[in-house]
This record gives structure tokens, sequence and C-alpha cells, in this order.
């Protein structure tokens, strides 16, 4: 059996009947259509995840825009409803160059090419050979072998060191400090280089930014198109209106993805760019290592060396307390001993520095806390408060502790009165050589204090 199938309509040519029906239904057959699939957008790729990654400024966040319906009373697509009319293609790409930093035209990192005398720019690869702890180092101990003044109230000992050791020092300097600047006439193109990358990644992110807030638009209103127009024959008014948005979707999809493979062709040259600096930075911090390894730390150790051997380097020290133990409210002197390696006539300790601690408690407080010897003032409170001592000279730093035991005393007796009218409380002490009067605020127990004599 033959049947034509045309909306909820059967016809059944066995019958031979109904010939009206039978022309009915192929006009209305032929005047339905059925509408095409939407081309596919293209998925974001996990290939440049250390570039997607890095962090954003505030303002290149993505943040998706409203989505205009697709279906409204007076049409089935209205004129505005492709994404790429909300956020054209044509400005994913925010604009900037394309460094090239491995190219045949790439500048050299030598210290006598052109780029080695531009202005330094902050980076990751100038600081290494600039800022060097160990050269620091290297720069304090010139200073005290030349004898350029004093630090810290610490003299020099440029008289103590014979001539010849102090000279083959002062000689390995040039050819150290020439190096340091090579390093720094070097650092400055990576460092040019590096910022250059950086700028460029910034311009690839806020470029992918803006393809991924479009994204959310297009799925959204192809699963609209999909669901006006997908599954079922289309009266012609209908047909010719998803046709027509499917011609301006599929263009929009195609300016997306070709902003999208353009964005990811660069991105490879951005990987290609950071694995290059990363290959050059990776040989120059090996330069800068072997400069402070086998000269830099060297020439410290020689002149540290020099310097011990021109004074008597501090090895221990003690403290003491006179008198070990105190009434409260009296007072101790602690006096910090040091040891150096060498005693007697002939001896030449090195300029030693002391600092003492806690510097105040609830016990009492010192007085000269830098000073070798202190004084300890007891607050009245009985106990042991332990002090320490820290000496240090150029060298080294050494540590003592002793204790002062607060013990013994005589409380002064007191006469307390309470004035009610006022809300006041009067203390009158009855010391031996003093009768101090304290008044406080409102119904309160007198304070307790020791006879000072």
């Amino acid at each position: 059996m033959n049947t034509l199938h045309a909306g909820d309509t059967q016809v059944d040519f066995d019958k031979g009947k109904d010939h009206s029906g039978i022309v009915e239904t192929a006009r209305k057959q032929k005047s339905k259509r059925w509408a095409k699939p939407l081309d596919k957008i293209k998925e974001f790729s996990t290939k440049f995840a250390d570039l997607d990654n890095m962090p954003r400024p505030a303002q290149s966040s993505p943040t998706t825009p409203t989505i205009a319906p697709l279906v409204s009373t007076a049409a089935l697509f209205p004129p505005s409803a492709v994404a790429c009319e909300q956020m054209p293609p044509s400005s994913d790409d925010p604009g900037g160059g394309t460094p090239a930093l491995c190219g045949k035209k790439r500048r050299t990192d030598s210290a006598s090419s052109p780029a080695a005398n531009i202005v330094p720019i902050t980076g990751p690869y100038e600081p290494l050979p600039r800022d060097d702890k160990d050269y620091q180092d290297a720069v304090w101990l010139k200073s005290q072998i030349e004898g350029i003044g004093a630090v810290n109230g610490v003299p020099n000992t440029k008289a103590s060191i014979p001539p010849p050791v102090r000279d083959a020092l002062l000689n390995r300097w040039p050819p150290l400090y020439s190096k340091r600047t090579e390093l720094i006439a070097q650092a400055r193109p990576l460092d040019a280089d590096d910022e250059a990358l950086s700028r460029f990644a910034y311009r690839l992110n806020v470029w992918l930014d803006n393809i991924k807030r479009r994204k959310p638009i297009l799925d959204s209103q192809l699963a609209q198109y999909n669901s006006g127009c997908l599954g079922r024959p289309l009266p012609d008014d209908e047909y010719k209106q998803c046709e027509s948005y499917r011609s301006r979707f599929n263009d929009c999809v195609g300016r997306h993805n070709a902003s999208l493979n353009e964005r990811n062709r660069l991105a490879g040259v951005w990987q290609e760019g950071k694995n290059c600096l990363t290959s050059r930075g990776n040989s120059f911090r090996a330069r800068v290592r072997d400069w402070i390894t086998l000269i830099v730390k060297p020439w410290v150790e020689d002149a540290r060396k020099a310097l011990a051997n021109a004074c008597d380097p501090l090895i221990s020290v003690s403290a003491t307390a006179t008198p070990p133990t105190i009434e409260p409210q009296k007072t101790s002197t602690l006096t910090a001993e040091p040891k150096y390696s060498t005693t007697g006539p002939d001896s030449k300790p090195c300029p030693t520095t002391y600092k003492w601690s806690p510097t105040f408690t609830t016990m009492g407080n010192l007085d000269g806390v830098t000073s070798q010897t202190v004084t300890f003032t007891s607050s009245g409170l009985r106990g042991r408060q332990n002090f320490r001592v820290e000496a240090s000279d150029d060298f080294s730093t050494q540590f003592a502790g002793v204790f002062v035991t607060i013990a013994g005393g005589r409380l002064c007796a007191v006469q307390r009165t309470y004035d009610r009218t006022e809300n006041k409380t009067t203390c009158a002490y009855q010391c031996a050589q003093s009768s101090p009067t304290s008044y406080f605020p409102g119904d309160v127990p007198c304070p307790q204090i020791f006879d000072p004599n």
C-alpha cells in the first residue's frame, strides 16, 4: 500500500478515491521545508594552559553581556539576535606588537650590542648580578679593608692587615666589578624581552577573554535555533526566517572561529618566544652563578680571613649580676664579659657591640641596653628574672644569660579611708622615710608597695 504523508493527513493511493485530497496534500507538503543545522562553534584548546591561566587585570575578567532572546512576538528571529552584532570578532584583539625573541634579527645578549645600552627595565634578570647578597657583602668588606669610615661605630682595621694581603685583595677587585657590569648589560635585553613577552601575553589573554564572552551567547542562540527550526517541517515564512538567521549565524561563527584560530596561532608564537627566553635566561643565570661561585664568594672568604687576622675575634661571652639577689625596688649591675682568641698585652680584640634583652618586664627594667655594663632596677615584684646578652663582632655573635633574684623586702603599712560622698579611696602609706598618700576613685583596696629603704 502506498501512502503519502503530509502533516496529519494520510492519503491512500490504493483506494483510488479522493483526488482532491491528493492535490491538497501535495500542495501543503510543497509549502513546508526542513531547516539545516548551524555550523559548529570551535571549542577552546587546553594546549596553551600556561598562557591562558596567567593572572588577568580586573578589567579583563570575562563578563558575559545580556543575551538577546531569539523569539519575540513580532518574528521568530529579531534582526539583532546574532552574537557578532553584540560583540564583533573584529574587536576581540586589543592590538599590540608581536615580539620576535629568537628570530634572525633577534638582538644578542652581548655587552657590546646596542641593546646593552638601553635604560634598565624592571625584570627578573638584572637584579641577579646587581643586587646579589654576596656581592653586597664584598662591597662592605672592601670598604673595611680600604678604611672607608666606620660601620655602626666599628672602626676599620686597615692598619692591622699586612700590606701584601691587603694589596692582593684589592687587585682582584677590578675584574670582579667589571664582570658584574658586563652581566648587568647582558641582563637588560633579557628583561626588555621579558617585558615584551608579558605585554604580548596580556594582549592574547584579553583577546581570549573577549572570545569567551561571546561563546555563551553563541551556545544559547544555537540551542534556541535548534529548538525553533530543527526537527519539524517549516511553513514557508518560518523556513525563510530560519535560513536568513542561519546565514547570519554561520557567518558569525566563521568569524568567531577565525578569531580563535588566529589567537591560538599567536599563542603558539608566544609559547615559542617563552621557550626561547627561558633557554636564554637559564644560560644567563648559569653565567651569574659562575661569577658568584668562582669569583665573588672566594673574594669574600679571603677578605673575611684578612679582617679576622687583623684583630682577635670574639669566641665567647659570659654575663654576671652584682649583686645577683636584690630586694624589691633595688638595683643590680649586669656586666658582659667577652673572651677573645688572644689575651694579654699584645691582644687586639675585635670591636664588639652588645645588646641586652628583655629591656622591660613586669619585674623591672634595664638601663643602657646597648652597653657592656647595664643596670636593672626592680619594680618590687618578687621572683627571678633571666636576662640575655648578645655580643657581636664582624665575624661572630655570642650569647650568654644571667639571673637576678628579687627577694626579701618589707611592705609599707597603709591607712585606708573611703569617702562615700566623693566616692574616693585615700591610701596613706607609712614607710620608714616617707608617708606617701595616694587617692583612687571608687571603693577600692589600696595597692601594696615596698619600703624603698
